[in-house]
């Protein structure tokens, strides 16, 4: 009778986390829990937590930081739990969703990936090998590893009647082409890059989520080539469906790489009119602001945008070509290009999840 009512519990607690309340959710759950305890529950929380935490679409959008510390040590737990049990779909399963949780440190999160393949593969479980595969390119890409990355993503065949993976490969596999090219001049591998983002964008089944991905990253890769108007065409369309969808954080890469576009083309007032409030702009956007308020002389705007970025973390090398760049004897114009980082120059240090 117990299990029965707890089985009850858990089910509604689903039915909660599938239309996103969380109070009510955790409510249910917490009833399971007292009736049968949480080991046999351990594994299905640890991965919703992490879900919650890391919705399944790709993006830089901020992660809750306090479910994925509570997924951090209930997928711990589960681990423990599964090494002495002969059920190692399971461990392989809860090893994956601990190699993804972004407060492991790499030296933990690295190996737990790997192994979790290991385990799919001696299973034989293809759909979870396909998934881990993925998610390491995914991985290796965030740590500018592309030949790793490349290497991984090369073993997974897409489906395209399974339409999330299939996209979200092809995605992946040019991210991982672009990020070698957007370091070097001249690199073969951009035009690439851009071929996979264009066949990716003709499929008629794309989401429009993706392609709006999509359409950023060619913008980046349009903007190592100076293809500006073209590059800010795309640029434009994908932030109209990160607004659409309300995704702030993915909305504001569009909107600093919009940004970027402008000063490019010597256009600083344009560039002024995309900024949003200063203590909610990102770092580069605070830069490009302040560099196109000292281009178009508002000195009160660019120093405040500068103090601003100046309480950031991680800021002090933009403040260094912020004051090289007023102190410049040549045109600011001219060495917007040279001197400023790139609107891409940070997407692998983002908290871009799939």
């Amino acid at each position: 009778m117990l299990e029965q009512l707890a089985t009850a519990y858990q089910l509604q607690a689903d039915l909660f986390w599938l239309t996103q309340q969380w109070d009510a959710y955790a409510r249910a759950l917490n009833s399971a829990y007292a009736l049968i305890g949480s080991r046999a529950l351990a594994y299905r929380d640890a991965q919703q937590a992490f879900y919650l935490a890391n919705p399944p679409a790709a993006g830089p959008e901020t992660k809750r930081l306090l479910d994925l510390e509570r997924s951090k040590q209930v997928l711990a737990q589960s681990i423990a739990f599964y090494r002495q049990s002969p059920r190692r779909n399971l461990l392989a399963r809860a090893l994956f969703a601990y190699g993804q949780n972004y407060l492991v440190p790499v030296a933990q999160s690295e190996p737990s990936l790997l192994e979790a393949l290991e385990i799919a593969s001696e299973l034989g479980d293809d759909y979870l090998q396909k998934q881990i595969l993925t998610y390491l390119g995914f991985y290796y890409i965030q740590l500018h590893q592309r030949d790793k990355a490349q290497t991984y993503l090369a073993q997974v065949a897409p489906d395209p009647q399974f339409i999330p993976h299939y996209e979200l490969h092809w995605l992946l596999r040019g991210m991982a082409i672009m990020d070698g090219a957007l370091d070097q001049d001249g690199a073969p591998g951009l035009a690439t890059a851009i071929e996979t983002f264009e066949q990716l964008l003709g499929w008629e089944q794309v989401s429009s989520l993706t392609a709006a991905h999509a359409q950023l990253m060619l913008g980046w890769s349009l903007i190592k080539q100076d293809e500006l108007v073209r590059a800010d065409a795309l640029v434009t369309s994908a932030q109209a469906v990160y607004q659409q969808l309300k995704l702030v954080e993915t909305e504001g890469y569009a909107r600093y790489t919009r940004m970027y576009i402008h000063l490019r083309r010597g256009e600083a007032k344009q560039a002024l009119t995309l900024l949003s409030a200063p203590e909610q702009a990102s770092h580069l956007e605070l830069l490009y602001g302040a560099v196109a308020a000292f281009l178009v002389r508002d000195h009160a705007l660019s120093k405040q945008l500068s103090d601003q970025l100046a309480t950031r973390p991680n800021s002090a090398a933009l403040i260094n070509q912020l004051t090289w760049i007023r102190a410049a004897i040549v045109p600011p114009f001219e060495l917007v290009t040279a001197v400023i980082d790139k609107p891409y120059s940070v997407y692998c240090q983002s908290n871009w999840a799939l």
